[in-house]
């Protein structure tokens, strides 16, 4: 079996899964509670408004006393954990079906690993292409624009504390903070939850990952992979903020580790025990 054929496997059994129409429903959410935060401010808004908003995240969590209340960004944890969740999995589901046949016939575990990457590739455009349509809809269906520049107006709301004027970003830089970086980041996330798989049970490797995502909450840090899914911590929104290459090139960095220590450490895998 060539790896075109273990491409069209993982891409028949790997991505039409039902549980992608889920993720319309989980954007939704945030999308619907931004468009009645629209409708109280009375700003028609725009479909990058939606999308700053949906990967907005929080500013650094700064706890003084034990008696202060944390507010976590529940919105943005679900939207990024939705992506792990997603494809937390098909590794190993699919190891149990078909994959030990599948390896004997390709007779090589690199190249199935390798078909799995690109699965994992896939799988996270689906994801935020749905994010995309799913913030279009919303704007349509609100009356926004279908546009790529944000509103000024309501980048106080959007930037918080990283801004002190308003802010309009080109929308090419628009478009990195608010899809690029952010799928990224969690691309890097998704490759190092399934390497992690090789190695210990998938739930504690889903904990793993969304460690470094509650992490990033508190530091501020080009070097906590998380705070490249928050277009609040960009660079682009403030001087101040994360350098955009840094986090970008970060989530490469992580994502090559993971593809290469996966390889290395599924061609060394007993394949019965990943099953038990």
């Amino acid at each position: 079996m060539n790896w075109f054929k273990l491409l069209r496997h993982d891409a028949r059994c790997g991505l039409l899964r039902w549980r992608y129409f889920i993720t319309l429903f989980l954007f939704a959410i945030p999308c619907f509670v931004f468009a009645r935060i629209l409708h109280q401010v009375g700003i028609q808004g725009s479909w990058m408004d939606y999308m700053l908003y949906l990967f907005q995240g929080k500013e650094p969590i700064v706890k003084t006393s034990t008696a202060d209340r944390i507010d976590l960004p529940v919105l943005w944890l679900l939207v990024t954990s939705g992506c792990l969740f997603i494809n937390l999995d098909y590794l190993l589901k699919d190891l149990t079906n078909a994959g030990q046949q599948i390896i004997i016939r390709s007779k090589s575990r690199t190249l199935w690993y390798l078909s799995k990457c690109i699965w994992n590739l896939g799988s996270c455009l689906i994801y935020f292409a749905a994010a995309g349509i799913t913030c279009a809809l919303f704007a349509w269906a609100t009356g926004a624009q279908l546009s790529a520049q944000n509103t000024a107006e309501l980048s106080f709301m959007l930037f918080g504390f990283a801004i002190s004027e308003p802010l309009t970003l080109a929308p090419a830089y628009a478009v990195l903070a608010s899809w690029v970086i952010p799928f990224l980041t969690m691309l890097s996330l998704s490759m190092l939850q399934m390497t992690l798989c090789l190695y210990v049970k998938p739930i504690i490797s889903f904990v793993i990952c969304n460690s470094q995502l509650v992490l990033s909450l508190y530091l501020n840090s080009a070097y906590v992979l998380g705070n490249g899914a928050m277009t609040i911590r960009s660079g682009f929104a403030s001087e101040n903020g994360i350098s955009p290459t840094a986090s970008m090139v970060l989530a490469i960095v992580v994502m090559i580790a993971s593809v290469a220590a996966g390889c290395l450490r599924f061609r060394r895998t007993d394949i019965l025990s990943l099953e038990e």
